[in-house]
């Protein structure tokens, strides 16, 4: 938007260090002045100069924000085990008339080429490439939830449908003898449909600016409520698309349901005043509600899967227990902590800092945490003292380096064997504790402990001392991946430039956070740190199928509510139509008892049609939505019995009102009604 981007000279090893900012960055730390351009940040220690500024509507390629971006300046002329640390992912622009798959095939030679002669013979399996658009890469973790979410906007949409045909459907009933008369008086077919689909716009005008009224609302709870990112509701606004489709869709439901009044051609019958309705009229109107309680049915049960699901999610077994611990997460800076033996030094004197604080409790350091997974390494470089090698193909295992308070604080049972000692932390041995799976797959029903294991094929043999309960380490709806721990050991010069420090405390998360920022802040001020409860860690995975939940949860709802009210009219209709039917009925001996009981009769039948279509539709609804079940089958029984339970309940009460009415016809008065 402003200045110059990058050039080839910016992007070479030691070049002086260019920077570009972000729009947001610009406008918060300069002002939005162009004089920004030319002026220097110190970024990392470095001095960074500013050549351009991004425009408003960019966006990194993992919707992450930024307020620096920096040229890569990778060294080519170092080899390639210098930068085997470093994760590249690249990007590029297709020419015109050129697919993905053909981009793949064109890349797929290069890459087998580049694997062959880089990637260890035992990892090649390991190693594919991938290529997909950049939009797929941002988005495919919520496509399934925004496709379900549409979904159920259009079953929505349906029953509201229904409803409105049904009203449309009575109204031209009820207006009958009126259309009679102006067709008596002169008015052509051509007039009365006229003046019926006037009617109808200007309900459909109200009723579609009323609900743009309600969506703006609703976008503001939605957005305020949804978790960081999801489905990219920051950036929603009602503007004009939406605007048009409200409106198309709310004209094009008036015009379509809007003409029963005037299709129906005019009758001397109904010009006398003469009841007649008709049987297939009556019947498209049964079939409306057994559509509405079969799109209810879908809903409810798309709804109950998924309620189900974050059940078990929310109460799964974590492997560790989160509660009253505290975590302070920090990365220190690159440039001034570029050597192993200044980060080792850091690690060592803000651990004995973080130790002294008063209430800290139990007190560990790690360089990660779960319910993530820290740095993984190759299962077939682990080694084993007198057994044969691993499998070659066995994926990654994770590791984490910890000190010898770690399981403690985070409530990690030790199954067998023992956690690390402080003593241990001086000695020339760096002992392993394992994961309850990679001992399993390591010696099988052999005993672990005392075991010689090369974790990294180099010829340094560490003992195992325990064997640790699996944790959650790969999200929350993921299998857990193996896992090893290694001891932070004195001087360590192996730890990287992130670090989290893990109190099981019960002072108060404020009281101890201004302690812990105060730490860093006189160890090394430029190191930012983030405290936070691993409680407040771990809801952040619950956050997304939860806001999913609830807004299925709110259609099903709503879609419950329309088959009531769609039953309760159509019920209502028909013993307003069968009164004097039902008079005669009364009139020769029909209990009360039986005039309800026949309503309900009816009831019974079109919802259980419903239900039975609704069943089905669930069965293709589920399958379609396993990728965002947890534990739970696409064809549990108990959430579909729950979801017909309540449906059939819903409907029975909405009977209930209409039944109880027709049992309380006067017969007389019935009689004497025409």
């Amino acid at each position: 938007m402003l200045g110059r981007d990058f050039d080839p000279d910016d992007d070479r090893p030691h070049a002086p260090t260019v920077g570009l900012l972000s729009y947001g960055f610009w406008q918060s730390a300069f002002g939005g002045d162009a004089k920004a351009l030319g002026k220097t940040l110190t970024v990392d220690d470095e001095p960074v100069r500013i050549i351009g500024v991004l425009p408003k509507s960019f966006e990194m390629p993992q919707l992450g924000e930024i307020d620096v971006m920096l040229p890569a300046r990778l060294d080519a002329s170092l080899p390639r085990s210098a930068n085997a640390g470093a994760f590249l992912r690249t990007f590029a622009r297709l020419p015109e008339g050129m697919s993905i798959e053909q981009a793949r095939d064109r890349l797929l030679p290069i890459f087998n080429a580049s694997a062959d002669k880089d990637v260890p013979k035992e990892l090649r399996s390991e190693v594919r490439l991938v290529v997909r658009s950049l939009r797929d890469r941002q988005i495919h973790e919520v496509k399934l939830s925004s496709w379900m979410l549409l979904g159920c906007v259009l079953a929505l949409l349906l029953a509201a449908c229904a409803n409105i045909a049904n009203l449309m459907l009575a109204r031209a009933v009820a207006r009958r003898q009126e259309l009679a008369m102006r067709a008596a008086l002169g008015a052509g077919r051509g007039r009365l449909m006229r003046q019926t689909l006037t009617e109808s716009l200007i309900f459909g005008l109200l009723g579609g600016a009323a609900g743009c009224g309600a969506a703006w609302a609703l976008l503001r709870v939605c957005i305020s409520l949804a978790p960081g990112g999801m489905l990219r509701l920051e950036h929603a606004r009602i503007d004009l698309r939406v605007l048009l489709f409200a409106l198309a869709g709310s004209l094009g439901a008036a015009l379509l349901f809007g003409m029963a009044p005037a299709l129906e051609p005019s009758r001397a019958e109904a010009l006398a005043g003469w009841h007649a309705t008709g049987r297939a009229r009556t019947f498209f109107r049964k079939v409306l509600v057994s559509a509405q309680v079969a799109i209810s049915l879908v809903l409810l049960a798309g709804a109950s899967l998924l309620l189900r699901s974050l059940w078990k999610l929310q109460y799964q077994p974590l492997g560790f227990q989160p509660e009253h611990v505290i975590t302070a997460s920090f990365t220190m800076p690159r440039p001034r902590y570029q050597h192993a033996e200044a980060r080792a030094g850091f690690f060592d004197e803000i651990e004995q800092r973080l130790k002294r604080i008063p209430g800290g409790g139990f007190f560990a350091l790690s360089d990660s945490i779960p319910p993530r997974g820290s740095m993984g390494r190759p299962y077939s470089n682990l080694r084993i003292a007198g057994h044969r090698p691993v499998a070659q193909d066995g994926g990654m295992v994770e590791f984490r380096w910890v000190t010898p308070g770690y399981f403690r604080a985070l409530g990690i049972p030790i199954l067998d064997g023992r956690a690390f000692s402080e003593s241990e932390r001086a000695s020339g041995e760096s002992p392993v504790i394992l994961s309850a799976t990679l001992a399993r797959r390591l010696f099988g029903h052999e005993s672990p402990l005392g075991q010689q294991i090369d974790l990294t094929a180099n010829g340094r043999w560490c003992p195992v001392v325990g064997v640790a309960a699996d944790i959650k380490n790969n999200g929350l709806t993921e299998p857990s991946d193996p896992e090893y721990y290694r001891l932070r050991m004195h001087n360590s010069q192996e730890m990287g430039l992130s670090g989290v420090a893990i109190f099981r405390t019960s002072l108060d998360p404020d009281t101890l956070t201004r302690w812990v920022r105060k730490e860093f802040s006189a160890l090394d001020p430029s190191t930012p740190v983030t405290v936070e409860t691993l409680e407040q860690r771990v809801d952040r995975f619950r956050e997304r199928p939860r806001f999913v939940a609830t807004l299925v949860g709110l259609f099903a709802g709503l879609g419950l509510l329309l088959a009531a009210v769609g039953l309760y009219g159509v019920l209502s209709f028909l013993v307003a139509r069968q009164t004097r039917e039902i008079g005669v009925r009364m009139a020769i001996g029909a209990r009360p008892v039986d005039i309800a009981l026949q309503i309900q009769k009816y009831a019974s039948l079109w919802t259980g049609i419903g239900v039975a279509a609704g069943l089905a539709g669930s069965f293709a609804l589920a399958r379609t939505i396993r990728g965002l079940l947890f534990e739970v089958s696409p064809g549990d029984p108990v959430s579909l019995f729950v979801s017909a339970a309540v449906l059939l309940l819903t409907a029975a009460l909405a009977a209930w009102i209409p039944s109880w009415r027709a049992a309380r016809i006067d017969p007389v008065i019935a009689l004497r009604n025409e």
